[in-house]
């Protein structure tokens, strides 16, 4: 059956269709969405409320694209092929300090997956894939000029069977991925002068892994699944690696060529699973799971931007394994789901820059760039939510902390990740005021993300320079949000329905920092300096009206 969605608005549209081909035997479905908040909405915004983005202009954009079709051969074997494409685009532009900032980021995937049904109680399924992710980060200043491109490729192979028993799903099977590592690209003018940074260099790898997961039943109340993946990575050539440094002179250097294994890692990742119902309403579940991460993600500069690479385990990066454990307690009950689940995580060998930029390049070594740390994440969550009646609601809070120790960052002292953010509420509610009228809000509201920042500065020769305070010592404004919104039901036939929809995205109009930069005014020559602190936000209230129709 034909299935379809279209959705016209003033801050996005979208449109999704899906149905046979040929009946029984060939299906597909498509849909595409794309945001114009900078074209329609913001310019209007902007009229009415005063310095609603600080000084800059900004303009953010995205755009999806997914393709899916499946085809039946028979009655036990289909054929099903799909791909993915999508873009982020977020510019700021200040045109009193001649700042400019694009950061854009996207990915590209396509899988072919066959699945072939052996009998009733098993299957097997095999896939190929493709996705090739990349960020880049274009900053101008007035004469500054920098361009910084970084990214990652993935060709994955994966062979996976199903057998069905009382206790569950046994699943066990193989998977196989080659990586193309880009971990970063730079490029910096200053007027007309162009800095040599260094070639850039691709890393490449190979990881595979065997798994299997094994449920089981203790009685009525009881199960388990017991779960074990044996994942072996290597670091493979072409790559010249730079051993002993005196002096900050490398005295010895290995060569590898094309293929050739540079370094090779083997572990074993158990994990385990228990669900313990209490009654007909209440349960109890706790994991605890052992898992080796062999890519690392490691921030290129120190700034509320999210601008961060990836890069592979070597001689020199250790892969990074984590511990983790939870326990958490839900019930249904008085139509209601509630829930509190807590969890620990311990981290080893994590990777974070010494600096405040990163740039990777063929002579240089890693060892001087990155760092090496461990961590602690822990947390509790509380949980309630109803989803049946005409008044729909639910609540959530979660309190956190993720914390980091690098004995060569921050003078060896603990410091909190960029992303340790304590406190998090999220609220939805959504109620039907008559069949035709539905009215539902939404509330968000966070910690800010943690920034290493200036304390102080003093002038050498005629320039200005900055000392930064502890590694992620500064916390960003807490971050809230309100919308609402208002559908109303015009057409309501067995085949078609159309819906009318009013919202508003920030009603209060918040102003939610995305990122903060310092200015300087005055002169450096009469020694009369003025440095303000300046907030950049991303969207004031934006309205917006949307046509959403099924067919």
């Amino acid at each position: 059956t034909w299935e379809n969605h279209v959705m016209l608005g003033l801050l996005s549209s979208n449109v999704s269709l899906s149905g046979p081909i040929i009946k029984n035997k060939l299906s597909f479905s498509i849909a595409a969405r794309r945001s114009y908040i900078n074209k329609i909405i913001l310019p209007m915004v902007n009229k009415f409320i005063k310095e609603s983005i600080s000084k800059f202009d900004n303009e953010y954009m995205f755009e999806d694209f997914n393709l899916k079709i499946l085809y039946k051969i028979n009655p036990k074997n289909r054929i099903e092929a799909s791909g993915y494409l999508g873009k982020d685009l977020f510019t700021i532009y200040n045109k009193v300090n001649y700042i400019e900032n694009d950061v854009s980021w996207g990915n590209l995937a396509s899988t072919l997956k066959w699945k072939h049904i052996i009998s009733e109680k098993k299957s097997v399924n095999t896939s190929i894939s493709i996705s090739n992710y990349h960020f880049n980060y274009d900053m101008k200043q007035d004469l500054y000029f920098m361009k910084l491109n970084t990214g990652m490729r993935t060709y994955k192979l994966k062979n996976e069977w199903l057998f069905t028993r009382d206790a569950g799903f046994v699943r066990f099977g193989m998977e196989m991925q080659l990586h193309t590592y880009t971990p970063s690209v730079v490029d910096a003018k200053i007027k007309d002068f162009t800095l040599d940074l260094g070639k850039s260099s691709k890393l490449h790898s190979i990881e595979n892994g065997l798994f299997i997961d094994y449920p089981f039943r203790v009685g009525k109340s009881f199960s388990l699944i017991a779960g074990l993946r044996l994942s072996q990575f290597a670091h493979i050539g072409p790559y010249t690696h730079f051993g002993n440094e005196q002096s900050n002179i490398i005295t010895d250097s290995s060569t590898y060529g094309k293929n050739e294994i540079v370094k090779n890692y083997v572990s074993p990742e158990p994990r385990l699973l228990s669900t313990f119902h209490i009654n007909s309403f209440s349960s109890i579940k706790t994991s605890a799971t052992f898992n080796t991460q062999y890519s690392h993600i490691v921030p290129i500069i120190s700034s509320a931007l999210p601008a961060e690479m990836w890069l592979p385990s070597t001689i020199d990066l250790t892969p990074q394994k984590v511990l983790q454990f939870s326990c958490g307690y839900f019930a249904r009950k008085w139509n209601l789901e509630m829930g509190i689940d807590t969890y620990w995580k311990m981290l080893k060998d994590i990777r974070d820059t010494r600096g405040n930029m990163l740039n990777f390049y063929d002579n240089g070594n890693i060892q001087q760039l990155v760092a090496r740390g461990e961590g602690r994440t822990w947390g509790v969550e509380l949980s309630v939510e109803k989803n049946t009646g005409k008044l729909t609601y639910s609540i959530a809070y979660t309190y956190s902390r993720s914390l980091k120790l690098f004995p060569e960052i921050n003078n060896g002292m603990v410091f909190p990740d960029k992303y340790d953010k304590p406190h998090e509420v999220t609220a939805s509610l959504n109620y039907d005021l008559t069949p035709r009228w539905n009215v539902s809000a939404l509330f968000t509201y966070s910690s800010g993300i943690n920034i290493t920042v200036p304390v102080a500065r003093y002038i050498i020769q005629n320039s200005i320079v900055n000392i930064y305070g502890t590694k992620n010592g500064f916390r960003m404004p807490t971050y809230h949000r309100a919308d609402v919104s208002v559908k109303y039901l015009f057409i309501n036939k067995k085949k078609v329905k159309g819906e009318i929809i009013a919202s508003v995205v920030n009603v209060y109009n918040h102003k939610n920092p995305y990122f903060i930069y310092y200015e300087t005014l005055g002169s450096i020559e009469k020694y009369q300096l003025e440095v303000k602190k300046r907030e950049v936000w991303l969207f004031p209230i934006l309205p917006s009206l949307s046509l959403h129709f099924s067919f």
